[in-house]
């Protein structure tokens, strides 16, 4: 889960104090138009975002500088003439996934929450931003932290100033972490403990991974929040990820690329790099049987539903196995997949969607089905391994194939026309994938497949495979069935 709040000048004028900030997201549930990451992330983790508002005649490309600082931070910067305004987006290369002491969850969305309350040069973050008529948010995921900002392009250095200084005079103490820590438990509850799709993802990871950092939620563990973590996790993080060599800064928009070449060196150049962290392997070794685990609900309206989850690939180009599953999750369970059409013939299922995120390390492919109240979880459970095992007696036509990739180029070309949505996208490849160069990749790989692709990346992924199987049944569910 992640935390985004695209805030305009009157927004952020009520969020001065930072704990205030958090806490009014807590409180408030945002509409469908405030928490613009969400659509977001599902065209950009999918897979691949890849645009760009040119194009060449070899197809799709975003044209992308790189440099690096002599004390290893990285800058990428994409010029855009047709906009007014540039997007400036810090990447953290360190998230969830790098918290490996047991009972030190929550970390980094502590970290996240705690740059926004302030420097010994810059005490309010908010009253700095307002002049500029910025907008401002922020996420956590596994595998980074990224702070955005975008503004009009004549404030491009003085944003540059404000965001250097929070991370760069980051300000840690006892009494700051231990003030975070009852907005961090209020976020967690709100996304995961009274959130039922949210409880069911983190308890799906939870069981599908046991030796991986990824089984732990993004917010932390409860028992973390409430005293296992300690003041010198939180220092450890701080003294080895917010340092340049473990910084990445993305600029999109209309600016000019030397002169902002040179206002990084300037702001950024004497920031000292740290030493690399010593780290477990995270390796998981082979789920060899299936798991089930089976939740109740006390809300009596709540949806019945389950999730499935298998082992899959991380983010690579050597192979197309993750595009290929990415868009099986699409012919399969999207609108008029050949699964989702099969289970609503059979009233199995009132919703299901699948998908294939990206991440570091090997994720999962996963299954979400809400369910009627009357239908019953090992049967769906069976029909949708049957409906998956028969895909090569079925024969996907091509026609299908080709209608899903489509779809995905327009939604790859719609999600970055705006310098934000591009610059996330180049942080993401560049972080996640370890080359921004990525996405001018992933078109190629998506022209080319076929359904024999598609094919072989079920087979070695999903079919026959042990997967995780997590259930939530509401009380009036199985009162009426009683």
């Amino acid at each position: 889960m992640k935390l985004t709040r695209c805030l305009d000048n009157s927004a952020i004028s009520c969020y001065k104090a930072t704990l205030a900030y958090f806490q009014k997201q807590l409180l408030n549930p945002p509409g469908q138009g405030v928490y613009c990451m969400n659509r977001l992330v599902y065209c950009l983790i999918i897979g691949f975002l890849i645009g760009s508002t040119a194009y060449a005649q070899s197809g799709f490309h975003i044209q992308v500088e790189k440099t690096v600082l002599p004390n290893a931070l990285t800058l990428l910067t994409c010029v855009d003439t047709t906009v007014d305004c540039v997007s400036y987006q810090t990447f953290i290369d360190g998230g969830s996934r790098d918290e490996t002491r047991a009972g030190a969850t929550g970390i980094a969305r502590i970290i996240e929450m705690m740059t926004y309350g302030g420097t010994d040069n810059i005490p309010d973050y908010f009253d700095a931003i307002i002049p500029t008529g910025a907008t401002t948010s922020s996420e956590t995921t596994e595998d980074y932290i990224r702070l955005s900002v975008t503004t009009p392009t004549v404030f491009l250095r003085r944003i540059m100033e404000i965001e250097a200084d929070r991370v760069m005079n980051f300000k840690l103490t006892r009494d700051r972490f231990k003030a975070f820590i009852p907005t961090a438990k209020l976020w967690r509850i709100r996304t995961g403990d009274n959130n039922p799709p949210g409880f069911l993802k983190r308890e799906l990871f939870r069981n599908a991974y046991r030796r991986h950092t990824y089984r732990h939620p993004v917010n932390g563990w409860e028992s973390d929040l409430n005293g296992h973590l300690i003041i010198q996790d939180v220092f450890r993080f701080d003294r080895i990820f917010l340092t340049p060599n473990y910084t990445t800064i993305v600029i999109c928009g209309n600016f000019d690329p030397d002169k902002v070449a040179e206002w990084v060196l300037e702001v950024y150049g004497d920031w000292k790099p740290s030493l690399p962290p010593t780290t477990h392997a995270r390796t998981e070794g082979e789920q060899r049987k299936t798991i089930t685990r089976s939740f109740e609900w006390p809300d009596t309206l709540e949806q019945k539903r389950m999730m499935i989850g298998y082992h899959g690939p991380d983010l690579n180009f050597d192979t197309p196995e993750l595009v290929s599953l990415e868009v099986s999750s699409h012919l399969l369970f999207g609108n008029n997949g050949v699964i989702t059409d099969r289970l609503m013939a059979e009233k199995l299922a009132e919703v299901i969607s699948a998908e294939m995120l990206a991440r570091k390390d090997p994720y999962l492919f996963t299954i979400e089905v809400e369910l009627p109240y009357d239908a019953d979880f090992d049967t769906v459970f069976s029909h949708i391994k049957h409906e998956i095992s028969s895909i090569h007696e079925r024969k996907i036509p091509e026609s299908q194939l080709t209608r899903v990739i489509n779809m995905l180029k327009i939604d790859y070309k719609e999600s970055l026309q705006d310098p934000e949505r591009r610059a996330e996208a180049i942080g993401f490849f560049q972080l996640v994938g370890g080359d921004y160069r990525m996405v001018n990749e992933y078109v190629d790989i998506l022209n080319s497949l076929t359904i024999d692709d598609i094919m072989q990346s079920i087979s070695k992924y999903i079919i026959d495979k042990p997967a995780t199987v997590v259930t939530l049944t509401p009380e009036h569910v199985e009162e009426e069935s009683q």
